[in-house]
């Protein structure tokens, strides 16, 4: 058993998050999670007062790659225009996160935290995550009305307008 280990804090959420996908949410305790990490029964406590603090780590770390495959896809950095097929592959890409990670995935939406605002870190992410999909969102709706709005008219090669 290690009583000394380099991020403690990270180790038990990674563990956390496996043994959640394996097993579900409600099969999770403190004590798994350190025989998980191999530490002490007492160890996990010194970064998680409750299970539910465990929990929104888990969720938050769920946003955080969650979010990071979206911006595999869309990275707004890189460019400002999105594309139809960019927005549906980032979409893809989230049911893809949900589906691969179904468990986390109903820690993060489910009803296993009852308030995000009990836990900073836990609502940056999620927050976080949202803005992200909004903002590629918002970007593809006003390219889209900028195209729709900046397009010519419909007409024929002589200009006359086209029938109805």
């Amino acid at each position: 058993m290690k009583y000394h280990h380099g991020n403690l804090r990270s180790e038990l959420i990674r563990c956390a998050c496996t043994l959640c996908e394996e097993h579900g949410h409600d099969k999770i305790s403190l004590r798994g999670i350190a025989k998980e990490a191999n530490v002490s029964q007492t160890a996990p406590y010194r970064h998680f007062e409750t299970k539910e603090s465990l929990l929104a780590a888990v969720a938050a770390h769920g946003f955080v790659e969650m979010q990071k495959s979206i911006d595999k896809i869309i990275d707004l950095s890189k460019t400002n225009k999105i594309s139809k097929k960019m927005l549906i592959d980032a979409m893809l890409a989230y049911l893809d996160f949900a589906i691969s990670n179904n468990n986390i995935y109903e820690v993060m939406f489910g009803t296993v935290i009852k308030d995000f605002r009990n836990f900073p870190d836990l609502h940056d992410a999620a927050l976080e995550a949202y803005s992200s999909l909004k903002s590629s969102i918002k970007r593809y709706i006003k390219l889209k009305n900028c195209l729709l709005y900046t397009s010519p008219s419909p007409r024929d090669q002589r200009g006359s307008r086209l029938p109805a």
